[in-house]
């Protein structure tokens, strides 16, 4: 064997010099991972339109009340539907709550320690609020709650600037991301002129993005689409809807007995 091949071959490393690259592929491998969990399609055994009706209404109800009872009560129920769901559910659910909570906490404490004990009510009204909304972006896929927006009657035009957006994000991001593939495999030795790179790459996104909108706005004229959005028929009611909607008029009729309590 040659003596050449017996020898240990020592190359030059350079760390940290491009972990940008590495750095920017994670974070939209991040992205793009949660953009497609939320695009899955997700069983819920409650009627969308439902569901984001009836959280809209409580959560004008838990922003409006100045009674603590009635914050408890709506707690009691939203760990009650926590409970019923599984553990990645739950974690994805609480971790945004409890970030809102600090942040919450850290806003209002110059009156926590004041004495104002309405401090303490917004806290709780942030935590509820939040997991609410959790509770619908979590348990219902995309194209339901853009689906679900027509009973409120929002103008079709912002339905789709929402529904074009989330989609053109992910393809902008797979598209980003083999551009940051192709530099970093291209990439020997240190780089000191990190800018020129990335100013490059979001110009080629911009163009690309520019030619994408043109190559949809030809697609959907030529296919007839007006702006309208059409939404299909609503299935009929399930025992589990009808139940959750006596809970909701149980909280409407709870609500207004602490008013008139206060």
């Amino acid at each position: 064997m040659p003596q050449w091949l017996m020898q240990e071959e020592e190359t030059n490393k350079f760390y940290g010099e491009d972990s940008f690259i590495d750095k920017s592929i994670l974070s939209i491998i991040k992205v793009l991972s949660k953009i497609r969990m939320s695009s899955v399609k997700k069983e819920s055994k409650i009627n969308s339109d439902i569901f984001l009706l009836t959280s809209f209404i409580l959560i004008i109800f838990i922003s409006t009340t100045r009674s603590i009872n009635f914050l408890w009560v709506v707690l009691a129920y939203e760990l009650f539907f926590l409970s019923i769901h599984e553990y990645d559910f739950i974690k994805s659910v609480l971790t945004g709550s409890i970030i809102a909570v600090i942040f919450a906490t850290l806003i209002v404490l110059p009156s926590i320690l004041a004495g104002y004990s309405n401090s303490f009510l917004i806290i709780i009204k942030v935590f509820l609020t939040v997991c609410l909304v959790n509770f619908t972006s979590y348990g219902y896929d995309f194209n339901n709650l853009t689906s679900s927006l027509k009973i409120f009657f929002v103008p079709d035009i912002f339905i789709f600037v929402l529904d074009t957006t989330l989609r053109y994000i992910f393809i902008l991001g797979e598209f980003s991301l083999n551009i940051l593939y192709a530099l970093k495999l291209r990439s020997i030795g240190k780089n000191k002129d990190k800018s020129n790179s990335i100013a490059s790459i979001v110009g080629i996104l911009f163009i690309r993005g520019r030619e994408m909108s043109e190559e949809m706005h030809l697609a959907m004229e030529k296919r007839g689409f007006d702006g309208t959005y059409l939404r299909k028929k609503s299935a009929s009611l399930s025992i589990y809807d009808i139940i959750y909607i006596i809970m909701n008029i149980c909280f409407v009729i709870i609500y207004f007995y602490f008013v008139r309590l206060g």
